[in-house]
């Protein structure tokens, strides 16, 4: 009788198969055309909107998407046929044979950095049949789960029905695998801003990892099957042969394992490296190579693209040099009219604009209105713009608002940030390593909750006396510092216990992704967000990090201007790392199956 593998294996294997999918779909979307090659239904509607530009190439696609998808299920199931349990050798195969299926992609996607029709619709084919085959493989590997790795529709749908009927069955693993999804198309993403390839890559890593996660054989639980059982000899002749006809390995059948030296080390190894062991380090590696990724993609060549800047100018020139400033060769700025000196000093200081231009008549010096405390690499990328655009006209710069002398390059509420940020994620993992990921009731987790609570009030006090009392660095600022610390580490703590009711141990992981591998470079700490990327630069807001850098740098050298959106964001953090750990508590509790009753003699 065969048994089914631990629900731990199953729940990380389908979520880097979902991760995997995420980065598939996001590359095919992206780069060939707008065409989903997992998530079917998207491109049938797609394919209606008869309107979109280049629709016969539209249908094209989805068609031959559609068409290499459906194909490449049906050989993968035939390949992995539905049995009593799942077939961990065949399904196996099957995902290897979707690891080539996406090099393979990443092949065709070297050949041409604008492929023709031919060569797009063969690539999409490559796509849609790795696809295809990792959605059957998932299905015969997460049996009745109602897991599907490719689309989250019916995911979700079987876990809000289960919720409906008072079931929590694999409710982790679903959640897991949407979050997962997302993930892995964020991930493809940020890839594919530093190389298209790497779209592909990050796919067939995320299915070569879900690969070791898989059950090496099934585990009976019965009898051993006399079929299997090893052959005895039935003869004394035949005794003697086996015994001196050595086997693969080089030993003879009558010896032990353990007695060869092969057999000592291969002992050894499975117990200095469990499979659990082998997993959580290839997990590592996944995320170093993230964060090489990460960094190197928002710092290797930072560029201006449409910084905003006020142009004060005589009426007559005024519309001629906004022109002019928007029409340099890769948009680097972005001008809009100010109606003088004194309100572009204002536009400046309460950060609706990065600098104002000042244009001077009979070809005198312009001045050019900075505030560095912003980003002095900000302020040297607009006077490196302007002279190129016009080397004849010299420049005067005048800084309005300089970063304060112990201060630097104006980098410490950035570090603030980070160290905040860093505090409350280890902060709620400190506390899920000590008693467990999952409390065992709602009270529990309110009590965590109101624990870190105070924990963020410490953290927030603390960064406060470190940069206004002890180094002076943001100085005059202190109870703003303090109550903005207090809510980035809050954030932080909220959301990674939330992560780790969700996913358990993997929430860990997930939470380093978002809050080092991906906050960091984000935050326009090292660079202003209009020197990154343009998937930096539109992430970075939108996570805590960004957010409280936001916040520290504006209450401290702009007056608390222009902040409205990183209160929400932080806020919005909190308030969601709550409300879903208190709500996952309470799903596990409410349906917890009853303890059997305790036997009474007579």
């Amino acid at each position: 009788m065969r048994a089914a593998p631990s629900s731990t294996r199953l729940a990380v294997t389908a979520a880097l198969l979902s991760f995997a999918a995420g980065a598939g779909d996001a590359f095919a979307f992206v780069e060939l055309g707008g065409v989903f090659t997992a998530n079917m239904t998207g491109s049938l509607v797609l394919s209606g909107l008869t309107g979109r530009p280049g629709y016969g190439a539209l249908v094209a696609g989805a068609a031959t998407a559609l068409a290499a998808f459906l194909a490449a299920v049906y050989v993968a199931s035939r390949a992995a046929p539905k049995g009593p349990g799942p077939r961990w050798g065949r399904i196996r195969a099957v995902l290897v044979a979707v690891v080539v299926l996406d090099l393979a992609v990443l092949v065709l996607k070297s050949v041409s950095p604008a492929p023709g029709t031919a060569l797009r619709l063969l690539t999409l084919a490559a796509s849609a049949a790795a696809m295809g085959s990792q959605t059957a493989a998932a299905r015969r590997a997460a049996g009745g789960s109602g897991v599907t790795t490719t689309f989250v529709t019916g995911t979700l749908t079987s876990l809000a029905q289960d919720a409906a009927d008072g079931s929590s069955r694999h409710a982790a693993v679903r959640v897991g695998a949407a979050v997962m999804l997302f993930l892995g198309a964020l991930t493809a993403s940020g890839a594919m801003a530093v190389d298209a390839r790497l779209g592909p890559a990050v796919a067939a890593a995320g299915t070569a990892v879900a690969l070791l996660a898989l059950p090496r054989r099934a585990h009976r639980t019965g009898p051993p099957d006399p079929d299997a059982s090893p052959r005895r000899p039935t003869s004394p002749k035949q005794g003697a042969d086996m015994a001196e006809t050595p086997g693969p390995d080089g030993r003879s059948p009558g010896r032990s394992p353990a007695a060869t030296p092969l057999g000592r080390f291969r002992a050894e190894a499975r117990d200095a490296i469990t499979p659990r062991a082998a997993l959580v380090m290839l997990g590592v590696l996944v995320l170093e190579l993230a964060f090489v990724v990460s960094y190197i993609g928002a710092f290797h060549s930072p560029t201006p693209e449409r910084i905003p800047v006020a142009v004060v100018a005589p009426e007559a020139e005024r519309r001629a040099v906004i022109d002019r400033l928007n029409g340099i060769p890769g948009e680097p700025l972005s001008g809009r009219p100010a109606d003088g000196v004194a309100q572009a000093r204002t536009m400046v200081l309460e950060r609706e604009v990065d600098a104002a231009l000042l244009v001077a008549p009979d070809g005198r010096a312009d001045r050019l209105l900075v505030a560095s405390a912003g980003g002095p690499s900000g302020v040297q990328a607009l006077e490196r713009v302007l002279q190129q655009a016009d080397p004849s006209q010299p420049l005067r710069i005048t800084d309005l608002r300089p970063p304060n002398e112990a201060d630097g390059r104006g980098l410490a509420p950035f570090y603030l940030a980070v160290g905040l940020v860093v505090g409350g994620y280890l902060a709620s993992a400190a506390v899920s390593a000590t008693y467990g990921a999952r409390p065992a009731n709602p009270h529990r987790m309110l009590i965590r909750l109101g624990a870190l609570a105070v924990l963020s009030v410490l953290s927030g006090l603390g960064g406060a006396i470190v940069v206004d009392l002890v180094f002076d660095a943001l100085p005059g600022h202190f109870a703003a510092l303090w109550w903005i610390g207090a809510l980035t580490t809050f954030a932080a703590a909220a959301a990674g216990m939330a992560f780790q009711v969700l996913l358990g141990p993997m929430g860990v992981a997930l939470s380093v992704l978002i809050f080092v591998v991906l906050g960091n470079p984000s935050a326009g700490g090292v660079y202003p967000s209009a020197l990154l990327p343009p998937f930096w630069r539109d992430l970075g807001p939108a996570l805590p990090n960004g957010a409280s850098v936001t916040l520290l740098r504006n209450y401290a050298y702009f007056g608390g201007h222009h902040t409205a959106t990183a209160w929400w964001v932080l806020s919005a953090w909190a308030a969601g790392g709550v409300l879903a750990s208190a709500l996952a508590a309470r799903f596990r509790r409410g349906h917890r199956p009853p303890e059997p009753a305790a036997a009474t003699g007579v």
